[in-house]
C-alpha cells in the first residue's frame, strides 16, 4: 500500500519582523550532531515545501534543507547586540517522561543565568499555561510541570537568557 503525502505548500511558520526586533537568530540543530545559525536580519521569509525548509534570504538566495536531517529549530539571541554565540549543544531540553500522565520534567543546561519562563502551547498555537519562574543561575535547570491538561499533544516553550527552546509532550491520562 502506497502512502501519499499532501504538500505543506510556502506556509511561513515565524514573523520575521518579530524575531528581528527581539533580536532572535536561527539556529538549526541538525541530527548529526552539528547546527547552522542564520541572522535573522538576513532571512526574507521560511517556509516548509513537502519534506523540505526553505530558507529565503535578503539577497534572494535560498537554502533548502531537509526535514529529516533537522533535530530542532531554535531561536538565540543575536550575537549582533554583544551577547555572543550560544552554542547549540547547550540548549539541549529534555521533557520526561514523555508520553506524560500526572506530570513531567524539563531538564536544560542553561549557559547563562537570568530570568526564566515556560510555556504550554496546543497544536492550534494558543497559550494554555504559562509559567514566569524569574531568575535562575548557571547550570542545570530542572522543574516539574503538573499535569492539569486534557489528553494531547502540546509544544513546550523554554524561554532563558541563552534563547527559546521548544519541545513537544504527550499528555494522556
Amino acid at each position: 500500500m502506497r502512502k501519499l503525502f499532501l504538500p505543506l505548500v510556502s506556509i511561513c511558520l515565524f514573523s520575521i519582523s518579530a524575531l528581528q526586533a527581539q533580536n532572535l537568530d536561527l539556529s538549526l540543530v541538525l541530527k548529526n550532531g552539528t547546527s547552522q545559525k542564520v541572522a535573522i536580519t538576513d532571512i526574507r521569509k521560511i517556509t516548509f515545501l513537502e519534506t523540505n525548509l526553505n530558507i529565503t534570504k535578503k539577497n534572494g538566495t535560498i537554502e533548502n534543507k531537509s526535514l529529516a536531517d533537522i533535530h530542532k529549530i531554535v531561536f538565540i539571541p543575536s550575537s549582533n547586540v554583544g551577547k555572543g554565540d550560544v552554542k547549540s549543544c547547550e540548549n539541549q531540553m529534555k521533557l520526561y517522561p514523555n508520553p506524560a500522565q500526572n506530570g513531567f520534567y524539563v531538564e536544560q543546561y542553561l549557559s547563562s543565568g537570568g530570568f526564566v519562563a515556560i510555556e504550554m502551547i496546543d497544536l492550534s498555537g494558543k497559550v494554555i499555561k504559562s509559567i514566569q519562574l524569574g531568575n535562575q543561575p548557571v547550570g542545570n535547570f530542572n522543574y516539574r510541570i503538573e499535569n492539569d491538561l486534557p489528553a494531547g499533544t502540546y509544544l513546550f516553550r523554554l524561554k532563558s537568557p541563552a534563547g527559546i527552546t521548544t519541545g513537544k509532550v504527550l499528555i494522556v491520562k
